[in-house]
């Protein structure tokens, strides 16, 4: 196994939230532009995060 360094491994991490946040802003123009699967591609890509959120606010 190849072990990365750390550093480089954070730029990565850093390049993958930003490749994320510009295709987030393409799918969110493009549901405002009207295409019907663009808001649910982008809950997709956050359904996990999104579950947590509404765990955490009903209690169950």
């Amino acid at each position: 196994m190849t072990r990365v360094p750390p550093a480089a491994d954070d730029a990565a991490q850093v390049a993958d939230l930003a490749d994320g946040d510009a295709r987030d802003r393409e799918l969110l123009a493009a549901h405002v532009a009207g295409d019907p699967d663009a808001f649910g591609r982008l809950v997709g890509r956050h359904r996990d995060r999104l579950w947590a959120v509404a765990l955490r606010t009903l209690g169950d």
